[in-house]
C-alpha cells in the first residue's frame, strides 16, 4: 500500500455523518452505464452494492475501513468467498490519506445530503428560537434530520419521510453506545443484554469512543463468532477485546484484575459467570468450561489433568 502521503485528500468531510436518513440516492442512468454493471456477475453486483449501502451509514458517509475482514463482513461474502469478489465489488472505491476508501458517486451523493441536513438543522433552530427555545439543538431532535433531499431522489420511486431510529435522543453517550450495539446486533436478529449501566459500556463513553470504532469492533466479533460456529449474540464482555484492539492497535487488550477475577476459574459461579460475560450458553457445564477455555485460550484454567475437557476442547477447536 503506498504512503499515505501519496494518497488523494478524503471525498468526503470528516463530520459528515447521514444516518439516520437510511434513504440513500440511486442514480440509476449512470448504475446500468457504469462498467460494474456490465462486467460483474451476480455476486460481485450484490456485494459492490451491499457495500454502497453501508457506506452510507459510515462516518464520514460513503466511505469504508481499509480491513479486508470487516470488509468482508460489510458486503455479505463471508471472509471465503471475499478474496474472490473483492476487485470487482470494491470498483470505484479509492483509498484516501486519511485512510478509509471512497466511492466517487456515494461520496457526492452524501455531500448533498449532508448540505441538505445542514438547512433542515438551521430551519429547525429557528423555529425552536421562534417557541422561546434559544438553548435547543437542532441535532438533538431526530425530526430536524427525517427528510432527504427531494432534488437527490432519482430513479427510486416515491420517496417517503424516514425518521431517526430513536424517538429520543440518548440521555448521555452510554447510552448512545448501547443503543448502537442493540441495533447492530437486532438486525443480525439478535437479542443482546447490553446496557448503558454496564462498566465496559461506561468505561467506553467515558474514554471517548466513537460510533465507527464500534461499528469496526462489532464487525470483527461477529466475524470471529463466524468463524468458531458461535450463534451467540455479541455481548459487552466479548465485544471489549475487539474494542480494544480498534483503538489501541498492536496491542494485548487490558483486563481489570480484582481478587475475583483472579480466581474465576476455581468455582462453578466463577466459570458460569466468565461464560456470561462471553456470551457463550451451554447446559452442559463440562462443555460450558471447554468453550471458555477456547475462548480464551491457554492459562491456568485449563486443567491439562483433566482428560474429559481436553478431549472437548480439542473438538471445539477442530470443528471451529
Amino acid at each position: 500500500m503506498s504512503g499515505q502521503i501519496d494518497l488523494p485528500a478524503p471525498l468526503v468531510p470528516a463530520d459528515v455523518d447521514v444516518r439516520g436518513m437510511p434513504f440513500m440516492p440511486l442514480d440509476t442512468a449512470r448504475l446500468l452505464d457504469s462498467d460494474l454493471y456490465a462486467l460483474s456477475n451476480g455476486n460481485e453486483f450484490k456485494a459492490a452494492v451491499t457495500l454502497w449501502c453501508k457506506s452510507w451509514q459510515q462516518v464520514p458517509a460513503g466511505s469504508l475501513p481499509d480491513d479486508d475482514r470487516i470488509l468482508a463482513r460489510l458486503s455479505g461474502a463471508g471472509a471465503r468467498s471475499w478474496p474472490r469478489l473483492k476487485a470487482m465489488a470494491m470498483r470505484g472505491f479509492t483509498l484516501c490519506s486519511d485512510g478509509r476508501f471512497y466511492h466517487p458517486v456515494v461520496a457526492e451523493k452524501a455531500r448533498e445530503a449532508w448540505a441538505h441536513r445542514l438547512k433542515q438543522r438551521e430551519k429547525a433552530a429557528k423555529r425552536w428560537q421562534g417557541h422561546g427555545d434559544a438553548t435547543a439543538s437542532p441535532a438533538a431532535h431526530p425530526a430536524a434530520d427525517a427528510t432527504a433531499s427531494p432534488a437527490a431522489m432519482q430513479g427510486t420511486g416515491t420517496a417517503k419521510v424516514q425518521k431517526s431510529n430513536s424517538s429520543e435522543p440518548p440521555i448521555n453517550r452510554a447510552a448512545a453506545v448501547a443503543v448502537l450495539l442493540r441495533d447492530l446486533e437486532k438486525s443480525r436478529g439478535k437479542a443482546p443484554k447490553i446496557t448503558s449501566a454496564d462498566p465496559r459500556v461506561v468505561a467506553w463513553a467515558q474514554a471517548g469512543i466513537t460510533d465507527e470504532q464500534l461499528r469496526e469492533a462489532h464487525a470483527l466479533a461477529v466475524a470471529d463468532r463466524e468463524a468458531k460456529g458461535d450463534a451467540m449474540p455479541i455481548n459487552a464482555g466479548f465485544l471489549d477485546v475487539f474494542v480494544t484492539k480498534i483503538r489501541n492497535p498492536g496491542t494485548a487488550p487490558a483486563r481489570a484484575v480484582t481478587p475475583a477475577s483472579i480466581d474465576w476459574y476455581r468455582s462453578d459461579a466463577g466459570w458460569q459467570s466468565k461464560a456470561r460475560e462471553l456470551g457463550i450458553v451451554e447446559a452442559d457445564f463440562l462443555r460450558l468450561q471447554a468453550r471458555v477455555c477456547v475462548a480464551l485460550g491457554s492459562g491456568p484454567w485449563v486443567d491439562s489433568r483433566n482428560a474429559t475437557l481436553q478431549r472437548l476442547i480439542n473438538e471445539i477447536q477442530e470443528a471451529a
